[in-house]
């Protein structure tokens, strides 16, 4: 007994041999030429994303120093156009509105100053006739007239008709005449009862009559949309002489901000320049303001070219589109030089695993045939590890070969067979590795007829018992459980392995059916496995229709519950 566990500790089986720590060289150069392929592939992937970016970001600049630059065109024609209505209201309201109307103002003073001078000692007016000032027969710029001579008021309505309007003269009162020195008017912007109200003012220095008249606003509006419709704002040489004023929008506003021409402008939509007016010809318009809007879609007629369209949009979605696709392509390459990485540790491993039995195979083997046996019983000690290896061997080659085969496709010869011999088949192919862990073996078996493939079948049971021998402590007892049981009105066959060792950690539970994947604790404890016998199992028992789930409650172990469709009743039916 003491010669062959000697024996056993030089030549260890798959469970106790420790993981190679060299790959073949020429397994080892073509893995590495992978790497660098998908690192290369990798690096290309960057600098076409890099590339693409740049030439957005190209387009992007392009787009926005367009667009910045006809918006800033078309804010210049804006200007232009509030510019050249200001000059016209000077012209079309000032001088031909205003300063004439002061002027047939001043030439009745004759009249005025007859009737102020007239007036009775307690200051009331004299009545007149209408057709007294011929001015006050038209309708025109002035709701109200007022002459002061010696703080004694004349103050007529539109008709010339003598009215009390206490609240202008304490305007004019307090407006300083000295602005009218150098000017022929003045004016003076303010409010009564809350309401906008200006006042033209002048002087008759050498009889010393002030005089003036408070400005007709609704008249004002008229006489304002009048001179805005008269002729285009914009130069003819714009848009090849079309350009007219349908292509603007225009909104005036007064001293108080109270609209005097058209609505506030929708900045959203127009590009719009503003002009505050302050003292331009006598101050008629001080405090008022033009505001003169394009509307993007005219833009096409007054620039070559027009706007240009928004592509952020696009090019943000093309760009996002194009990060995606680079993500993704790093992700796959970067599964790829993993997986690679996981195929160049199989080939090793499978090569470690393929070489320990034939080692122990070998040596057992040229020690019977040279007859360095001591005793009977040491030379069937030496053929029951030969035979035990050649079955470890076995089974491994068939995994490779089976697993050599998914790549395509598994086919599995399906037929109607009986479920019990083939495990206990099974079962007496393990009998010499069992003995050898001294594993004790529970099992309990129903009968059952299925659906299935016989190798498929021991394929599984051999991987998962080989797992529980591998990672189980020796001198474990393995339960397997075989019934018939009902779910939703169907037959099914459960197999129940459980088993003694150290269990899988939660977090592994997803993992655990992948190709090449090892759980982190066979790498400290350098167990030898190859990594592809679980995802063997699930991929066999999806061809057969059948599931494999392990048991996530069950601690003391690994407990993997196999479940088979049994489809005696459709096979008899087909047969009858």
């Amino acid at each position: 007994m003491n010669s062959r566990k000697s024996l056993d500790a030089k030549h260890p089986n798959s469970k106790s041999s420790a993981k190679p720590n060299a790959k073949p060289g020429a397994e080892n150069a073509t893995w590495q030429a992978i790497g660098v392929r998908s690192k290369v592939l990798t690096m290309l992937l960057a600098l076409s994303f890099a590339m693409l970016c740049t030439l957005a970001w190209q387009a992007y600049s392009a787009n926005t120093l367009h667009n910045k630059i006809a918006h800033k065109v078309l804010g210049e024609y804006a200007e232009l156009a509030a510019t050249e209505f200001s000059r016209r209201l000077m012209s079309d309201i000032g001088y031909r509105g205003y300063f004439q109307l002061v002027n047939q103002w001043k030439g009745h003073l004759d009249i005025v100053d007859n009737l102020i001078g007239a007036a009775n000692p307690d200051g009331a007016t004299q009545s007149f006739k209408s057709t007294d000032i011929p001015m006050c027969q038209m309708t025109n710029l002035a709701s109200f007239y007022f002459a002061n001579k010696d703080n004694r008021w004349h103050i007529l309505d539109a008709n010339c008709k003598p009215v009390e309007l206490g609240t202008i003269k304490p305007l004019v009162d307090n407006f300083n005449f000295k602005e009218l020195t150098d000017k022929p008017f003045a004016f003076i912007h303010s409010s009564v009862a809350e309401q906008p109200v200006s006042i033209v003012v002048a002087e008759e220095k050498i009889r010393n009559i002030q005089f003036g008249f408070v400005v007709n606003r609704t008249k004002l509006n008229e006489l304002l949309e009048q001179s805005f419709q008269s002729s285009p704002l914009l130069p003819k040489a714009l848009a090849d002489g079309k350009a007219n004023n349908n292509l603007l929008e225009i909104n005036m506003q007064g001293h108080m901000g109270r609209n005097l021409l058209g609505t506030p402008l929708n900045e959203q939509a127009l590009i719009v320049a503003g002009l505050t007016l302050s003292n331009e010809y006598s101050g008629i318009f001080r405090g008022h303001t033009i505001n003169v809007g394009i509307n993007k879609n005219n833009a096409e007629a007054l620039i070559i070219g027009g706007l240009p369209d928004d592509n952020l949009p696009t090019i943000g979605f093309t760009i996002l589109l194009t990060f995606i696709v680079f993500i993704s392509s790093f992700i796959q390459l970067k599964k790829e030089h993993e997986l690679n990485e996981l195929r160049s540790d199989f080939v090793a491993q499978v090569s470690h695993e393929l070489r320990t039995p034939l080692t122990q195979i070998r040596m057992f083997g040229e020690m019977l045939e040279q007859g360095k046996v001591r005793s009977e019983q040491e030379s069937k000690h030496y053929l029951s590890v030969i035979v035990r290896e050649s079955i470890r061997l076995n089974y491994l080659i068939e995994n490779v070969l089976k697993y050599s085969r998914t790549t395509h496709a598994i086919s599995s010869n399906l037929s109607l067979i009986s479920i019990k011999p083939i495990i206990q088949e099974t079962l007496q192919d393990f009998d010499l590795l069992l003995h050898h862990h001294q594993v004790n073996l529970d099992c309990q078996l129903e009968e059952g007829e299925l659906l299935g493939d016989a190798s498929s079948i021991k394929q599984t049971l051999s991987n998962l018992l080989d797992n529980a021998l591998k990672y189980g402590p020796d001198g474990q007892t393995i339960n397997i459980e075989g019934k018939v049981i009902t779910q939703q009105k169907e037959n099914f066959y459960s197999l129940v392995i459980t088993d003694r060792g150290k269990g899988i950690p939660p977090e592994e539970y997803k993992n655990i059916w992948q190709p090449y994947y090892r759980l982190k604790c066979e790498n400290h404890d350098a167990t030898s496995g190859t990594g592809i016998g679980l995802y063997l199992v699930k991929l066999l028992m999806e061809e057969m229709e059948g599931e494999i789930d392990l048991d996530k409650e069950y601690a003391g172990g690994c407990r993997f519950k196999l479940l088979w469709p049994m489809k005696m009743q459709e096979i008899t039916e087909e047969k009858t």
